[in-house]
């Protein structure tokens, strides 16, 4: 091989090193989208129901999702949980709301009102719904269109759709099904019996 030769491979690679160097700093983000896509889940937590006091006085039980990326360093920006579909079964007959988007609430965000949609990379947590002692248990929407009802009574079920949707990913549909029978219960393993949560094929 002559000098000329090994000359113009190194030229060459320098010129393909540069290109590459030049194409991620311009696209770096699209091209690993591309490569290795973020993997958005929402699914149930499995953890016992959380209890707090509400002014020193009212117990209330929540239920949680997890949002999660399975490609926690391709980050997803501007997360939103959603449901989707609200189906009331009673007996062999049920009654689905078309509800549209209802957007659910992140845990805490209370706290932090008015901040945007959070970004996924490790996992956040999202309030499903609370059962206040003395009350129904409700869904923890961002709000509540006129004609939908996020309440279930006493002896009563219900089918939620449920998807996460970011700028670059969603989720594929999560389906809960919840039944109460209108009892409370301090006891954590009572309670648990009282009010069933489970995932169903969507």
């Amino acid at each position: 091989m002559t000098e000329f030769f090994w000359n113009q491979v190194v030229g060459w690679a320098s010129v393909f090193a540069t290109t590459g160097v030049s194409i991620m700093a311009i696209w770096g983000d699209q091209v690993r989208h591309w490569i290795t896509p973020p993997r958005l889940k929402v699914r149930l937590r499995r953890t016992r129901t959380r209890v707090e006091l509400i002014g020193g006085r009212t117990a209330t039980r929540y239920l949680h999702l997890e949002v999660s990326n399975g490609r926690r360093w391709n980050h997803i920006n501007g997360v939103i949980v959603r449901i989707t579909k609200i189906e009331r079964i009673c007996g062999e007959i049920s009654s689905i709301y078309d509800t549209g988007p209802l957007p659910l609430k992140y845990q805490f965000s209370k706290e932090i009102e008015g901040s945007p949609p959070p970004v996924i990379g490790p996992p956040r947590f999202c309030d499903l719904g609370h059962l206040t002692q003395g009350k129904n248990f409700r869904l923890d929407t961002e709000f509540v269109p006129a004609s939908c009802d996020t309440e279930l009574r006493a002896n009563e079920k219900m089918r939620l759709t449920i998807v996460a949707i970011g700028d670059t990913a969603e989720s594929r549909p999560l389906q809960l099904e919840l039944s109460w029978d209108g009892t409370w219960h301090d006891d954590d393993d009572l309670m648990e019996k009282s009010l069933l949560v489970k995932e169903v094929p969507s």
